[in-house]
Order: C-alpha cells, then sequence, then structure tokens
C-alpha cells in the first residue's frame, strides 16, 4: 500500500517559487488574452473589420494562448494576425462592424 501511494506521488514537487511563476505566468496570459480581444473589438467598432473577422481572430487568439505552454511555440500564427483579417475581406459592411 505504501509503495502505491509512493507511485502516485510525483518525482519531485514543485517548489514555492515554480508555483508563483506559474500563477503570474497564468495571469500575464489571460490579460494578454484580453487585450487581443480588446484590439479586435476596436477594429470591429472603427469598421475595418467584420464580426466573421473578429470571431476568426478571437479564436486565433485563444487558441494561442492555450498553445502558449510549448516553450517552442507555433511560428505559423506568430506574424500574420492583420494579414490574415485583411484576406479575408476588403469589403467591410456597415451594419457588421458597427457595434459588437
Amino acid at each position: 500500500k505504501a509503495k502505491a501511494k509512493a507511485k502516485a506521488k510525483p518525482e519531485k514537487e514543485r517548489t514555492r517559487t515554480q508555483k508563483r511563476q506559474a500563477k503570474r505566468n497564468e495571469k500575464a496570459d489571460e490579460w494578454n488574452t484580453l487585450a487581443a480581444e480588446e484590439r479586435l473589438a476596436k477594429k470591429l467598432r472603427t469598421g475595418k473589420i467584420t464580426s466573421a473577422q473578429f470571431q476568426k481572430g478571437v479564436r486565433k487568439s485563444t487558441r494561442r494562448a492555450s498553445q502558449g505552454d510549448d516553450p517552442g511555440g507555433s511560428s505559423d500564427d506568430s506574424d500574420s494576425d492583420d494579414e490574415d483579417l485583411s484576406e479575408e475581406s476588403d469589403v467591410v459592411k456597415a451594419e457588421d462592424s458597427r457595434w459588437l
């Protein structure tokens, strides 16, 4: 019974510093995601993007935040934010872009 209990424990528990750093990183990721969503919302309000582009950008930013755990990351999504949003539709409909 003691051996099973020992196997259930991780090899080495996280230190207090590691736990604090993980908490700080989680908060920073949440703030970065919120900031990205707010930037997209502002573009939508000003009529620079459509609601479909807004939804696509929000999905992309949340996916990027969830994949942020990888130290290497995915390089294909990193620099193409505005290009992806602008190539989808050049014509902005007034009814879609006025309000959230």
